[in-house]
């Protein structure tokens, strides 16, 4: 967003940041001594895990699981992708302001998280991931029919944004449980 404000076109000198940000992370790895000592890989061939693999593809349990995770990351990349876009051309907030309320949806992502770690250790997994979908259903379902009223005039300042800026990104929260969840679920019971 502070890239965007500036000049609609400075957004890309955000690959300069990010590409020293990746250099530092590769010069952590190769600098950082891991001790694997203690760990056992058994020997196995490739073709055999492959076919292995192959032929997991004949659980019912496991094109459920596919067909769940594509869908999720489908909706989950939507909304991600999706969020400046409504932000600006709905909610009339201006560009740099939009991708700088999207931070929001990753604190969202962050507490959801946590929260979901804590809560999987006492409440079933299915509740939980219920629960989180007819939450980001009920967000969806509540948030967008306020859109509708907002002013069609540009928002300048952070005092004006309106209310429905600051809860559509939430969904985020009720979002980011259910690929780990369903990932986790599927390698224990598989």
């Amino acid at each position: 967003g502070q890239f965007i404000a500036h000049h609609e076109t400075n957004w890309l000198d955000t690959y300069w940041v990010i590409g020293g940000l990746a250099s530092l992370a590769f010069f952590l790895l190769v600098t950082t001594h891991i001790d694997e000592t203690g760990s056992y890989i058994p020997k196995s061939n490739a073709l055999s895990d492959f076919l292995a693999m192959i032929k997991l593809n004949r659980e019912l349990l496991v094109m459920i699981f596919v067909i769940s995770i594509f869908m999720y990351v489908f909706v989950e990349q939507g909304i991600y992708t999706w969020l400046p876009t409504f932000n600006f051309n709905v909610l009339h907030i201006t560009r740099a302001q939009s991708v700088e309320m999207a931070s929001i949806l990753s604190a969202c992502i962050g507490l959801g998280r946590i929260v979901a770690g804590v809560v999987l250790k006492r409440i079933n997994w299915f509740w939980v991931l219920l629960t989180c979908i007819l939450c980001a259903a009920l967000m969806i379902l509540i948030v967008l029919p306020l859109a509708k009223h907002v002013p069609a005039h540009t928002i300048q300042s952070w005092k004006d944004i309106p209310l429905v800026a600051y809860l559509f990104p939430m969904i985020g929260f009720f979002l980011v449980p259910i690929c780990p969840t369903l990932c986790s679920i599927i390698l224990i019971t598989l």
